[in-house]
């Protein structure tokens, strides 16, 4: 019976799919339209480099990046708020997800406390998940003339920088941060996602790799990582880090688009069909999720293509993190070690540069 029920279920997907490609072909017109159309569409050729169209934009696959509208209304003197506000009543705005709101309520709140660097936090907070970089980043600022040591006004900065494509500025704030927590994270993440805006690829690897090394759970950098990947048409490597970060997390559908792309341009097309599936599933509004699964369901795979096992994938890539961090620590210790022996020396720094760097083969 739930047999029936999946195969109906996907017959209704797959007559949704033909009907749209149907509609979109008519539109087209025939003959060497039909070429044009499928440019639109993205490629049928999996294994060439992927047309934009098919690869999430990097703007909505961050866990940094404003999902709300950009731009926030200005207050007037009609909505200025003339009562005392707690800190807590616009925290509670905040996490309800009422940023506008929130933003109305802290901008209150830091009238009234001005000498309270949370204050201004949080109204940056809210700013920038409000899509007003503005405030967003006079209010980070502010809470840092305050307080030089919030490392949380500065890690959050840095974000309104990167979403505003100023990377120098949001590098700068992170290597204040990386210096007094050299073990953060998220701040490797972040600085994954500056050298990827400067160009500098290899460096946002080993950012996005070091920032897993230090957090496995670390999805973002994970799916990150992938999408690097992914623009370098190198899927294999694509798959590890994002069926990691979708063995994680289930419930975040891009995570399912992205670990589709790479399923596709291996040649395994029923897993991703499955994958976009799921994400069509979670969020039915997904257009990028459903075009591929429309797309996909017309591929025939081959026969030795078989099933990857992706939770062992996974874990594999988790291994060969870990691995390779023991590695580079047992390097670092041996470096200090031999430090008078320059021969010594040279052959550890040598170690050193390959523990770190990324390879088609390690990983």
């Amino acid at each position: 019976m739930l047999s029936a029920k999946r195969t109906t279920g996907r017959i209704v997907i797959s007559l949704s799919c033909f009907i749209l490609l149907a509609a979109a072909f008519i539109s087209a017109g025939c003959g060497s339209d039909k070429e044009d159309f499928r440019d639109d569409r993205g490629t049928f050729k999996v294994r060439e480099e992927l047309p934009e169209s098919q690869v999430t934009d990097n703007s909505s696959i961050e866990e940094d990046s404003v999902m709300g509208p950009q731009y926030v209304e200005e207050i007037t003197e009609e909505d200025e708020i003339d009562r005392e506000v707690s800190y807590g009543e616009a925290e509670e705005a905040y996490f309800d997800g009422d940023y506008e709101e929130a933003v109305r309520l802290f901008e209150a709140y830091t009238g009234q406390k001005s000498e309270n660097p949370w204050g201004y936090y949080m109204l940056g907070l809210s700013a920038w998940k409000a899509g007003n970089y503005q405030v967003a980043e006079e209010s980070f600022q502010e809470a840092l003339e305050l307080d030089p040591g919030h490392i949380k006004s500065r890690i959050n900065l840095s974000r309104v920088y990167l979403d505003t494509e100023r990377a120098q500025l949001a590098a700068d704030q992170l290597a204040v941060v990386l210096e007094n927590e050299p073990e953060s994270s998220t701040a490797h993440h972040l600085m994954g996602r500056v050298r990827r805006q400067m160009g500098e690829t290899d460096e946002a690897v080993i950012s996005y790799r070091r920032a897993i090394q230090l957090d496995n759970a670390n999805v973002w950098a994970m799916n990150n990582l992938g999408l690097i990947y992914i623009r370098e048409a190198d899927f294999e490597m694509a798959l590890q880090p994002l069926a990691r970060a979708a063995a994680i997390r289930d419930d975040i559908p891009l995570f399912q688009n992205n670990l589709g792309m790479a399923l596709e341009n291996t040649g395994h097309y029923r897993q991703a069909e499955n994958a976009y599936a799921a994400a069509v599933t979670m969020d039915k509004g997904y257009d990028r999720a459903y075009n591929n699964l429309c797309r996909v369901e017309l591929l025939e795979e081959e026969p030795e293509a078989g099933e990857i096992d992706l939770a062992s994938v996974g874990e594999s890539f988790i291994r060969d993190i870990n691995s390779q961090a023991e590695v580079a620590g047992e390097v670092a210790e041996s470096e200090e070690a031999v430090a008078s022996d320059s021969t010594i020396s040279a052959t550890v720094s040598n170690l050193i540069t390959v523990a770190d760097a990324d390879t088609t083969n390690a990983n």
